[in-house]
């Protein structure tokens, strides 16, 4: 996915005002957090249906709430990074963050943010800020290439039935003069079948925002991880058409999927244009988590502007390694930058329970429900924590 896409999505901002409430459609999801199963690298590739213009497309669940995506040209420059939190109340991302490779160098070009009602997208381009109405939840981004989805399918509530999403859809113009399609698409369960070697349940897609022509798509039964996708539309203009196919699945830890990210970028832009968490890694691997918070302040300085999703993908790396006192530094780091962030809390009092301190733990996620009500992962953990 090259700029044009998120440049027709942010056009799209600028001038869009929907109509009427949003209508949630998440009654036909049920969050179970132990599905996520984080530390898992999921490999595709993306390509036209008949198999040309192949990228290589690499999905990371870094955490129950954040997955990170690397797609690259294997033969050329291409590549973009994208890293998004869930709202699992909404089903559906709660912040997207876009790295491309511009000119040689690695750098953030924009972002997304959900509004605490959910009624809105806050939209982050240069030094604009672009607020978009949503029509209806969960709403996903099909230049995203359904990856959000690709981790909501697996808390339906029942997979062996039809559901349906919100769509945006910004490769095609849509009504009223609007420059970018949106609308609903139904899923359409059809039966169990095997694909790449996987037991999968398919599902046929279509929708007017789809031009009513119909895709597939094949979800792992027991897992319910996407093993298949495609549709005669292309989620980017760099292709024709679209699909996704899974390759394989490998088990990693944060900070070597780090490192497998800081190659790629260097092999295509020079060792200059590492991004921040990768700053943070490597301040931290030399000199522990004093450096690495020095590393930020740095940062900072030289940018003016660093983001809460940086710092928590930073976090989840150090709580999934393990070194726990580490982590909840970074996470109080995050609160204090961000008090305002229901989820800087909710990572915090997640660092707080693995390391055993409870009251702790129930604080921050008592916290986080005072900024978002409806965080239902906050409501479970406060559950869990207190015995209920």
């Amino acid at each position: 996915m090259k700029k044009a896409i998120w440049l027709a999505f942010v056009c799209w901002c600028v001038g869009v005002g929907l109509n009427g409430q949003a209508k949630a459609q998440t009654a036909a999801f049920r969050y179970v957090p132990e599905r996520n199963e984080p530390g898992v690298v999921y490999h595709y590739t993306k390509s036209n249906r008949d198999g040309s213009k192949p990228w290589n497309f690499d999905m990371y669940v870094a955490s129950s709430s954040h997955v990170d995506v690397v797609k690259y040209d294997p033969k050329g420059p291409g590549h973009v990074n994208v890293a998004a939190d869930m709202d699992w109340a909404r089903m559906m991302p709660d912040h997207l963050t876009q790295y491309n490779i511009e000119a040689g160098k690695l750098g953030m070009t924009r972002s997304m943010q959900l509004a605490r009602d959910a009624k809105s997208l806050q939209v982050a381009v240069g030094q604009g800020t672009l607020a978009l109405p949503l029509e209806s939840l969960p709403t996903h981004i099909y230049g995203f290439d359904l990856v959000s989805l690709n981790l909501t399918l697996r808390h339906l509530a029942n997979p062996a039935g039809d559901f349906e999403i919100g769509l945006i859809q910004p490769n095609k113009p849509g009504e009223n003069g609007l420059p970018v399609a949106i609308g609903r698409v139904k899923f359409t369960y059809v039966g169990e079948e095997t694909c790449q070697k996987f037991a999968c349940r398919k599902y046929k897609f279509t929708g007017a925002v789809l031009e009513n022509k119909e895709g597939w798509i094949w979800v792992e039964k027991q897992r319910g991880f996407l093993v298949k996708a495609e549709h005669p539309i292309c989620t980017s203009t760099d292709w024709t058409d679209w699909k996704l196919e899974l390759g394989s699945l490998e088990p990693m830890n944060g900070f070597d999927w780090n490192t497998f990210k800081d190659k790629l970028v260097a092999e295509r832009s020079g060792p200059t244009a590492v991004p921040l968490n990768s700053r943070l890694k490597t301040a931290f691997e030399k000199g522990g988590i004093g450096l690495a918070l020095k590393e930020y302040g740095q940062a900072k300085k030289d940018t003016g502007k660093v983001t809460e999703q940086n710092l928590n993908t930073f976090g989840y790396t150090l709580l999934e390694a393990k070194k726990l006192d580490d982590a909840i530094e970074v996470f109080k780091l995050i609160v204090a930058e961000f008090p305002e962030s229901a989820n800087a809390y909710d990572s915090l009092a997640e660092a707080y329970a693995a390391a055993g301190k409870k009251e702790l733990a129930i604080t921050n996620y008592e916290k986080s429900l005072e900024i978002d009500s409806s965080n239902s992962n906050a409501e479970a953990q406060i559950k869990k924590l207190k015995g209920k």
